[in-house]
């Protein structure tokens, strides 16, 4: 009598397994659009300069300089430059997070935005050390001391030479 009452119940459960999957539907959750929402323009340089004050942060805790009190303030000055709270830099990034190709986007250009400056960065870090370069040369051409017929600037001209 059980297999008999498993053979009746057997069917209607895969029916019923194959019609209720068929019914449910993928539901996001939808977020309100906050009051004072940022937009995407603000919100990308705000997320920018949010991921420079986490590399300092972690540069500092790295070099031992690490304070919590430190880390408020780069937040509060965040804060004032861009003129938002906390709370709409949080509404703000929850309510496009729920928007993947705007987040994606978002990101996109913060992304974009850190190459550039490590770019500059990078730049500035070669012309620093062709700086100490040419100090190096200029010194050690000193020292050879060419008889008088050396002239200040001419290493300048020779080593800035558009031409060259």
């Amino acid at each position: 009598m059980e297999i008999r009452t498993l053979h009746r119940i057997l069917p209607i459960a895969l029916l019923l397994l194959t019609i209720f999957p068929s019914c449910y539907k993928e539901h996001k959750l939808e977020t309100v659009k906050p009051t004072h929402l940022i937009t995407q323009q603000k919100l990308t340089q705000i997320i920018t300069d949010m991921q420079l004050i986490e590399a300092a942060v972690e540069y500092d805790k790295v070099h031992g300089k690490y304070h919590n009190q430190l880390e408020k303030e780069y937040y509060h000055v965040l804060s004032q430059r861009y003129q938002v709270s906390p709370k709409q830099i949080r509404e703000s990034i929850n309510y496009y997070t729920n928007q993947d190709d705007v987040m994606a986007n978002i990101y996109d250009k913060v992304l974009s935005n850190l190459s550039q400056k490590q770019a500059v960065l990078d730049r500035k870090r070669i012309i620093k050390e062709a700086q100490e370069q040419f100090k190096q040369l200029e010194k050690e051409f000193r020292q050879l001391n060419m008889g008088g017929s050396f002239r200040e600037d001419s290493i300048a001209r020779i080593c800035f030479n558009p031409i060259i």
